[in-house]
């Protein structure tokens, strides 16, 4: 039989056991935690989330607006209709609709062709040249204004509220002006004139004739032909690259300069913690010395 003694013996062992544990948990250190201004922090935050916007925006960036290709120069006809003027153009390349065009008109009308109707023109002007050579080109207008056929152009016009922009027949030919003949690229006008006081006077605008002699219609060929479009593309992929590139260096340098600046900002409530560690323990040095 198991003795008293024993017993006791083991009870007073478990006893101790748990007096030991329960020491044992008493020196555990407590977690600390102490109100903190988090303002700065989330702002933080929110700085970095604005920044990671800015960074996303930029890569959607895409070649879609219009750009140029080159400066050149055409002929029109006066307000009269009766002579011919130089006018300055810029050739344009729009990657929205794929088609490269003319600018004039101090900015404010455009034209613009697929590389479709592109390739018809470069073979209208051929059979041009080859006339013009063989001296064979005819100078009866009503004749040759239309003589190489017809194709679709692009004409949009921007002026005060009011915004043009359509696809319209366009025909090639030629006309002699003062004994000088012209290649012509003409687009038939869908836009009406209207006369506020007198509706029923009503104009169509005026077909757009765009003339020009040999070296400027070889000039805007080799402008748009398929080799300069593409290099031009590439050059300005590039350009696009190296600006999304550089927004995100920007980006990225103010979100770290912000995280910097709101990482001073917290300080003092690292100080306050620190302070109050600093308490904690001098209080329970204190107790132990008066225990």
């Amino acid at each position: 039989m198991i003795s008293v003694k024993k017993v006791c013996f083991v009870l007073v062992s478990l006893l101790v056991l748990c007096d030991v544990s329960a020491k044992k948990q008493e020196t555990e250190k407590a977690d600390v935690y102490a109100p903190t201004d988090l303002s700065s922090k989330m702002s933080r935050i929110k700085t970095k989330t604005e920044a990671q916007k800015k960074i996303a925006s930029t890569k959607k960036i895409k070649l879609t607006e219009k750009f140029d290709l080159a400066e050149s120069s055409m002929f029109m006809f006066n307000y009269l209709g009766i002579a011919v003027n130089q006018e300055n153009m810029a050739v344009f390349y729009d990657p929205a609709y794929k088609e490269c065009g003319i600018r004039y008109d101090k900015d404010r009308r455009f034209v613009s062709f697929s590389r479709k109707s592109l390739i018809e023109i470069a073979e209208a002007f051929a059979n041009y040249e080859e006339s013009f050579d063989t001296q064979t080109l005819s100078t009866k207008r009503n004749k040759t204004i239309a003589k190489y056929g017809k194709i679709t152009g692009r004409y949009y016009r921007k002026e005060f509220l009011k915004e043009t922009n359509e696809e319209t027949q366009t025909t090639l030919g030629y006309l002699f002006v003062k004994d000088s003949p012209y290649f012509v690229i003409r687009l038939k006008s869908k836009e009406i004139e209207k006369n506020p006081v007198q509706p029923e006077r009503n104009n169509k605008t005026p077909n757009i004739t765009l003339l020009f002699n040999r070296n400027q219609m070889k000039k805007f060929l080799e402008i748009t032909s398929v080799d300069n479009v593409e290099l031009a593309c590439e050059n300005a992929l590039k350009e696009l690259t190296e600006a999304r590139a550089k927004a995100e260096a920007e980006a990225l340098a103010k979100a770290k300069a912000d995280e910097e600046a709101a990482g001073k900002s917290l300080e003092p409530a690292k100080i306050e913690v620190d302070l109050m560690k600093d308490l904690e323990k001098a209080e329970k040095e204190k107790n132990a010395k008066s225990n």
